[in-house]
C-alpha cells in the first residue's frame, strides 16, 4: 500500500508541475544595430553617401537590394547555426562603387524554457570580426532586445 501512495503523490507532483512550466512562445530572431560613421570627423554622412545592395552572407539573405543611405543605422540579423555572421555592402560615391564585408561575432548559449518547447538560443559577447572599414568601435557587448543605440559603429573615409 506505501508503494501506491508513493505513485500517487509523484503522478500528483508530475501534473502539477506540467503546469507550473512556462509556455510555448516561439523565440523572436534576434538582431544587433550597426551605424556608420566618417572617419575624418567621427560624424554622420550626408544624402550623397550611399550603400546598395545590403547582404548576409551563409545562413542570412539578402537584407536590403535597393539603395541606403549610409547615415542611416541598419538592424542585422545574427545566425543561430553559427558563432558569427558575415554581411557585404556597396558604398557608392560618384558613381563608383567599393566593395565592403565585416563579420560580427558572439557566443551562443542554448536554453530550455519548456521541453515541449525544444531548445532556444541566447546570445552574449558581441564582437566584430574581419572588417574592411577604416575602424570599429563595439559599444555594447550584450545582446538584448535593446536596438535603440548602435551595438557596433563602424568608421570609412567617404
Amino acid at each position: 500500500m506505501r508503494h501506491f501512495s508513493t505513485i500517487v503523490c509523484l503522478f500528483i507532483l508530475s501534473v502539477t508541475c506540467l503546469q507550473c512550466q512556462e509556455p510555448c512562445i516561439p523565440p523572436a530572431d534576434t538582431y544587433v544595430r550597426v551605424g556608420f560613421l566618417n572617419f575624418l570627423n567621427k560624424k554622420q554622412f550626408g544624402d550623397s553617401v550611399k550603400f546598395i545592395n545590403i547582404e548576409g552572407l551563409g545562413a542570412v539573405a539578402n537584407l536590403l537590394p535597393d539603395t541606403a543611405l549610409a547615415s542611416a543605422s541598419f538592424v542585422f540579423p545574427l545566425s543561430p547555426a553559427s558563432d558569427f555572421v558575415t554581411f557585404k555592402m556597396k558604398y557608392r560615391k560618384n558613381n563608383i562603387d567599393k566593395l565592403y564585408k565585416f563579420t560580427l561575432s558572439y557566443t551562443r548559449k542554448p536554453k530550455i524554457i519548456n521541453p515541449d518547447c525544444g531548445i532556444t538560443i541566447e546570445y552574449d559577447a558581441l564582437g566584430a570580426g574581419a572588417h574592411d572599414f577604416d575602424s570599429v568601435a563595439v559599444g555594447k557587448t550584450i545582446i538584448d532586445n535593446d536596438i535603440s543605440k548602435p551595438h557596433v559603429v563602424f568608421y570609412f573615409k567617404p
